[in-house]
């Protein structure tokens, strides 16, 4: 699975991880 981070329109990053670790994640996002 992969989450694209945009900062702008061409700058961003990728993130490539396994599906488990999701929740995670979107824990971190969230704070």
């Amino acid at each position: 699975m992969r989450i694209v981070c945009y900062k702008a329109y061409n700058d961003y990053i990728t993130h490539d991880f396994p599906r488990e670790e999701l929740p995670e994640i979107l824990k971190i996002c969230e704070e």
